[in-house]
């Protein structure tokens, strides 16, 4: 028996199935996305993708990395689906391939505190990678660091402060269908470049593989072209800061 992409297709044989369905749901699909009632990251995961090569790299605000299925780019190069690049400008961090899990949004921590910062990527995109770059991510790592939400990279560069080089992998996170890691991190005082930490932060995160040449290990880079950096990285939680309360900044002196 064929199945109805099948049927459809020989009817419609100009036509592709997979964008004809896509763009017949947008107007349902759109505002839920916006509204998060449909987290961006499972509606992509879900999306039928049967090959690796059908994902693809693009670039949001200038420097922020996501993975789209190439139906998705191809309808979005055509300007048929309106709202996508606001949606992913706005929600960047849920379409980025790695996902930060902890910290979460709204939790408090205070120096001295010991934290799980834990992260993931679903299958799938741990396969592209390891054909691109040729590093399993069982062999990869992670550097780590601390953001101030909504803070522009350009002002304040990435800094590996919290880990410089952690394993990504850990067979204890992930929930059967992702694969992550794990790091135990004793929140400090002070952290540079931030000085004092009080405030709302995040988590950043960024892929390092191993240079054959050099022996080291560095930031995967998505473009191939040395002169041009665009990371795979994670930032979060993406539905808000976490919070550092340090008693030194909020206590006034006696």
């Amino acid at each position: 028996m064929q199945t109805a992409e099948a049927v459809w297709q020989q009817r419609h044989p100009r036509h592709n199935f997979e964008e004809r369905v896509i763009l017949e749901a947008w107007d349902m699909l759109l505002p839920n996305l916006q509204a998060g009632l449909i987290d961006p990251g499972e509606f992509l995961n879900n999306l039928s993708v049967r090959e690796d090569d059908e994902l693809v790299w693009i670039t949001i605000t200038g420097k922020s990395v996501v993975l789209l299925p190439r139906v998705l780019y191809n309808l979005h190069k055509r300007n048929m689906l309106y709202g996508l690049r606001d949606l992913l400008i706005g929600h960047h961090e849920r379409f980025r391939p790695l996902r930060m899990l902890s910290p979460e949004a709204d939790d408090i921590l205070v120096p001295g505190q010991q934290v799980t910062i834990r992260w993931s990527t679903v299958p799938r995109i741990g396969r592209m990678l390891e054909q691109q770059c040729g590093t399993r991510l069982q062999d990869a790592k992670l550097e780590i660091g601390l953001l101030i939400p909504g803070q522009s990279m350009a002002r304040m560069p990435f800094e590996a402060n919290i880990s410089a080089a952690t394993p990504f992998y850990d067979p204890c996170v992930g929930n059967g269908n992702d694969i992550g890691g794990s790091f135990t991190w004793t929140v400090p005082e002070q952290l540079m470049p931030h000085g004092v930490l009080n405030g709302d932060f995040w988590i950043s995160a960024r892929l390092l593989t191993l240079d054959d040449a050099i022996g080291q290990y560095v930031p995967y880079n998505t473009t191939g072209d040395p002169r041009q950096l665009r990371p795979v990285e994670a930032a979060g939680p993406p539905q808000g800061g976490f919070q550092i309360i340090n008693t030194v900044a909020t206590t006034a002196p006696q």
